[in-house]
């Protein structure tokens, strides 16, 4: 079967990265294309280039849902205009090309619990194809909070009450590296077996556990545990799959991973 012409025409520029154009932007008054860079690796390429395209997608048919201002006599008091790229939109689009699908929102010192709370929430609504976690659990939990008890006293509250949506919130407490440390504590507490001596050791299996664990936080910027959801977990995996693997006589890396080989060579 012959390859797509859409699959010929993904080549690199002259820095090896893949370039696509997604929507537009206004820029003295004219619309102009928005150009993404979407990293270096065909496949992760693509995949990017796909989330940029439906976040494009979702928000041009939100602006074309918006209700347009009439007069008394129900005529249109102005065109509807195209969507653009907006600032925070722009944003968003530019880290699902450089391959983020979760953002950790900060909390900003003046901001209330309530406040911080309903920002989170309003994103996550606005982005269903993004996943949005507070840097500050403990405040996010506070203002959802107030939110459920303004819901329980209010039998008909002025504007709807936000309630945690799939996309926003905190799973889980604790940061990686911390979880790292507790995990390695456990093994080296669990794991021991004893010696002729009369002394007690970590077993071989238990050994490789705890380099692994200290591996694993040496190399992975610390995080909150809600940060690991299916999208967090695949990046982590991501990261130890596309590494190459090590040449047998030299120790060093070298060419692909197994699994990306067979993937090309198997056949259809």
């Amino acid at each position: 079967m012959p390859r797509s012409k859409l699959v010929k025409d993904w080549k690199p520029d002259g820095r090896g990265r893949y370039q696509r154009m997604v929507g537009w932007r206004e820029e003295t008054g004219e619309r102009i294309p928005q150009p993404f860079y979407l990293g270096s690796d065909l496949e992760q390429a693509k995949y990017r280039y796909h989330r940029v395209k439906e976040l494009w997608t979702h928000l041009a048919r939100l602006r074309g849902e918006e209700p347009v201002l009439t007069d008394l006599g129900g005529e249109p008091l102005h065109e509807r205009r195209e969507y653009s790229w907006d600032d925070q939109g722009l944003w968003i689009a530019r880290e699902l090309a450089a391959g983020k699908v979760r953002f950790v929102l900060p909390r900003h010192q003046e901001a209330h619990e309530s406040t911080y709370f309903h920002s989170l929430y309003e994103l996550a609504r606005k982005y269903p194809m993004v996943s949005f976690v507070p840097e500050d659990g403990e405040a996010y939990e506070q203002g959802q909070a107030l939110w459920n008890a303004v819901r329980e006293h209010q039998k008909q509250p002025p504007t709807p009450s936000p309630l945690p949506l799939a996309n926003s919130g905190p799973k889980a407490w604790g940061r990686l590296h911390e979880a790292l440390d507790g995990f390695i504590l456990h093994v080296k507490k669990t794991g021991l077996e004893p010696t002729p001596e009369g002394e007690h050791r970590l077993t071989a299996f238990r050994n490789l556990k705890v380099e692994q664990a200290r591996r694993i936080k040496a190399r992975q910027k610390d995080r909150p545990l809600s940060a690991l959801d299916f999208h967090g977990c695949q990046e982590l995996l991501d990261y130890w799959r596309l590494r190459p693997r090590r040449s047998p006589a030299t120790g060093r890396r070298r060419g692909r991973w197994p699994g990306r080989r067979a993937r090309t060579t198997s056949p259809n």
